[in-house]
């Protein structure tokens, strides 16, 4: 027998989830992103700002999908998927080229050792 607290929880549980972690991603990254990205002296590269869009872009693609399967709508949450499977992959590829291109500018423009 299912109590009403838990037919809550099932019917928002991962739409509640997806909210709870785009809080946490702008909680945590509130505290740096205007000194290290926005006001960053030197200029950082361009992919580290492509990055950024492209993450903010991921996290804002997750809640549409949870809000896809709650609103019953699982057609297009799964036609959407398959953007999410490109993106997935984008993110990937993006995160490795950022890591080694902010190495490579940590070295050469602020003369910080490899870290």
């Amino acid at each position: 027998m299912k109590t009403r607290n838990a037919g809550f929880l099932n019917q928002y549980f991962y739409f509640a989830m997806s909210l709870l972690i785009a809080a946490i991603v702008v909680w945590g990254f509130s505290y740096t992103i205007d000194q290290n990205l926005i006001h960053a002296t030197p200029t950082r590269p361009w992919i580290l700002y492509l990055h950024g869009a492209v993450f903010s872009g991921w996290v804002v693609f997750f809640i549409v999908q949870s809000s896809l399967v709650r609103m019953h709508k699982v057609r297009v949450h799964r036609t959407l998927g398959w953007v999410g499977v490109a993106w997935g992959v984008a993110i990937l590829v993006l995160g490795v080229s950022t890591a080694i291109s902010m190495t490579r500018f940590k070295m050469i423009s602020l003369h910080l050792p490899d870290a």
